[in-house]
């Protein structure tokens, strides 16, 4: 299985471009605090540089063993419905985190690898911890000789990062 999740930041000079129709209902539904939306098996973040209460565990609950379009879009589903893949079918799956800089690639990658270590069963649990917090430590490191200012990003990441997580 494949899931792709595209990240954007906010939708500059396409006001009169042929995207208008899908940056309006992007921006109607960012409005609403909804800023996932499904497109396929794609969720496209639009990210709103403001703090929302979109994760956590009473989240990780709500979409926790639940179909990929039973909820809302969120990173949380598409990290369950991966999850439930690998389980059910023994297959192996692959979530793809993309976008351009500073749309928050990184703290979506931080936000699956925190609900995948919620729903492991306690025995992996620790397991699973214990490599998120050593992937995320590590970030400190590819930062600080990976990370260049942009005008739009003071800690814009400039290379790709890959996460193998055995389960």
């Amino acid at each position: 299985m494949f899931y792709w999740i595209y990240s954007t930041a906010v939708w500059r000079g396409l006001s009169k471009s042929p995207l208008t129709p899908l940056v309006f209902t992007f921006t109607r539904r960012l409005e609403r605090g909804r800023i996932y939306t499904y497109i396929g098996e794609v969720v496209v973040s639009v990210i709103p540089y403001t703090s929302m209460e979109l994760y956590g565990k009473v989240m990780i609950d709500f979409y926790r063993s639940r179909e990929l379009y039973e909820r809302s879009p969120h990173l949380y589903a598409i990290a369950d419905a991966a999850y439930k893949a690998m389980k059910c079918r023994a297959q192996d799956t692959c979530i793809v985190i993309s976008g351009e800089s500073g749309s928050g690639q990184t703290e979506a990658s931080k936000y699956i690898s925190q609900y995948l270590a919620a729903i492991t069963n306690p025995t992996q649990r620790q397991e699973v911890e214990r490599v998120n917090n050593v992937l995320l430590k590590s970030n400190c490191v590819l930062e600080a000789f990976g990370n260049a200012k942009t005008n739009r990003n003071d800690k814009s990441i400039r290379f790709g990062k890959y996460k193998d997580i055995n389960l």
